[in-house]
């Protein structure tokens, strides 16, 4: 960027066109050009201003950096829902890993073993009920006791058949969804947060300069006022 020597102001000089001799008519009128408030979008606190009044600007070049105390934690918390979220979909498109297969088969074989003895125990009480040797209250406990075991064994099972089928199809769907929403998510927290640089609208000037680093805007509060000086426009009036 470039310093002009002098000021501009919205109405930057005063014109006379016209020649009655051509067959025209004299009139007075004003050069103008076009002004843009560059504006805090929501409420933040401003980082760095980088131009002054005067200062010749470019289309798209970064005037004002602004902040929110929370922006940091916001953006890696969106960042860390997309992660986890793909991590989760990845697992279901890949099935269970051999490891969690072996695992669920060792529990389902010291289910099955457990869920065998107990049904043995069982039977003996019965015999020993039967012969009077065993109370009514042992047998109750006994077969509570083999309830228990056959639906461990049967919880095995389904656990086991359930990782050797893999992920069902609504899983992974409401997994492919979570991802989507998670990037949208963050994708609009990145807008705001690009929304937090100011830039030029179009090459110009900078005529008003109105705050400084720390202060604190408000919501649609001008942090600069940009002049197309490059597109001058004439306002005339007859006499």
């Amino acid at each position: 960027m470039r310093r002009l020597l002098f000021a501009l102001t919205p109405i930057v000089a005063l014109a006379s066109c016209g020649d009655a001799a051509d067959g025209g008519f004299p009139a007075q009128g004003t050069i103008e050009v076009h002004e843009a408030d560059l504006a805090a979008p929501v409420p933040s606190r401003v980082v760095r201003v980088l131009v002054d009044e005067g200062d010749a600007v470019e289309a798209g070049d970064t005037l004002v950096l602004l902040t929110q105390s929370d922006l940091d934690a916001t953006l890696a918390g969106h960042r860390a829902r997309v992660a986890t979220a793909e991590a989760v979909l990845r697992d279901l498109r890949a099935g269970a890993r051999p490891q969690e297969i072996a695992r669920a088969e060792a529990e389902l074989a010291a289910a099955d073993a457990e869920a065998e003895r107990a049904a043995r125990e069982l039977e003996r009480i019965r015999t020993l009920v039967r012969s009077d040797v065993a109370s009514r209250q042992q047998l109750d406990d006994t077969e509570a006791q083999a309830r228990v075991s056959a639906q461990r064994r049967d919880a095995a099972q389904e656990s086991l058949r359930l990782l050797r089928a893999g992920a069902r199809a609504e899983a992974v769907r409401a997994a492919e969804a979570e991802v989507r929403t998670a990037r949208a998510s963050l994708e609009a927290a990145e807008s705001r947060a690009a929304d937090l640089v100011l830039t030029s609208p179009w090459a110009g000037t900078v005529l008003l300069r109105l705050t400084h680093p720390g202060e604190v805007l408000a919501a649609g509060a001008p942090a600069l006022t940009i002049g197309a000086t490059g597109a001058p426009f004439v306002r005339a009036w007859a006499p």
